[in-house]
């Protein structure tokens, strides 16, 4: 029933149902890839952050490994 609702739609050459099915499918299709790019970016960041936290912290362990010998 939808697929011949908007196949007649689209051969009258309406701009209603069939529109706002391309438009939705088009939303559903960039959302996906969005979530996954913010979700990378905010992974690489994160990364980054441990990645000094951890030279820091083998830093500190140096300094003070120094002053007992």
């Amino acid at each position: 029933m939808c697929r011949g609702i908007v196949e007649s739609d689209a051969n009258s050459g309406g701009t209603g149902i069939s529109s706002s099915i391309n438009s939705g499918i088009i939303f559903l299709f960039t959302s996906t890839y969005v979530l996954i790019i913010i979700g990378g970016v905010f992974w690489y960041f994160r990364s980054r952050k441990y990645v000094k936290d951890q030279e820091s912290k083998r830093k500190i362990k140096k300094r003070v490994a120094s002053l007992i010998d």
